[in-house]
């Protein structure tokens, strides 16, 4: 019989993540992953910032014991952590953004991870024409792509809401630039919190058109208030239904403030969404 239930990932953060406000699990990757395996998750979803700082051969062998995917790994803290970005107006902070992502897609292609881009394209500022920022984010978003594509790797660019990132902040705008960059590994990946915010139609509208343009590689889930499933106002199961009638067949995954605590977060995000999948 062929599963046709949706999949669900947690975030859990790498060693070299320092910040405690970094969305995610942190601690050992033993425990997380034993934890993600009791509670059903099929996947576990990566965010790092510097990826040749630590040892991924721990990793590597408890999501290997675990039995669990790798949909994607997130690069936010490239930028939260180490304050670069691939459209910073300084070159050389945008070199080393390049290469700290390039260094994640490495990482990636061990399990055909996607890899997002999102905080680590950094922003548009007073001091910068648009164009110069949109026109360094240009390049190396194709730069990106084709360097990922020689090791079978998506980029999966995600708009965020404009309180937290000023470029790129809707599905639509997402779509907007994935045909200016014309790259067919260059997708989006979708947020139903930055969705719920600054999307130009309703949830459910976005997902039609971007998974209908074949667009999609990525989803996180979380409620209005970037806590677990329950504490905010998501129709989450409205949201779900929409992706299956639309046809995606990628990952689910978490992606929550660590309320009440992080292994509260893990459970109630697994008791509220797996019904749903």
């Amino acid at each position: 019989m062929v599963d046709h239930r949706l999949k669900l990932a947690y975030m859990v953060n790498t060693p070299d993540i320092l910040s405690p406000n970094s969305l995610g699990y942190h601690g050992s990757i033993e425990k997380s992953t034993e934890l993600l395996k009791e509670l059903g998750y099929d996947g576990i979803e990566l965010t790092t910032a510097e990826a040749r700082s630590f040892n991924w051969a721990p990793i590597e062998k408890a999501i290997g014991a675990a039995g669990l995917d790798v949909p994607l790994i997130c690069t936010g803290e490239v930028f939260g952590q180490s304050g670069v970005g691939l459209a910073a107006p300084d070159a050389g902070k945008r070199a080393l953004a390049l290469e700290r992502i390039k260094q994640i897609v490495d990482f990636a292609s061990i399990w055909g991870a996607h890899v997002n881009i999102g905080r680590s394209r950094w922003h548009y500022s007073d001091d910068t024409p648009k164009e110069d920022t949109e026109r360094w984010a240009l390049d190396a978003f194709r730069e990106l792509a084709d360097y990922a594509s020689g090791s079978n790797v998506t980029i999966a660019l995600e708009p965020i809401a404009f309180h937290v990132l000023n470029f790129i902040n809707s599905t639509q705008d997402g779509l907007e630039w994935i045909s200016r960059v014309g790259r067919p590994n260059f997708k989006i990946m979708l947020d139903l919190y930055h969705m719920n915010i600054d999307d130009r139609t309703s949830i459910e509208q976005s997902i039609y058109q971007a998974v209908g343009e074949g667009a999609v590689v990525h989803v996180h889930l979380c409620d209005t208030n970037r806590k677990p499933p329950g504490y905010g106002h998501m129709d989450f199961k409205g949201a779900i239904d929409a992706l299956k009638k639309a046809g995606y067949k990628g990952y689910l995954s978490a992606e929550v403030f660590n309320y009440p605590d992080q292994e509260a977060a893990i459970r109630r995000s697994a008791e509220a969404l797996k019904p749903l999948l």
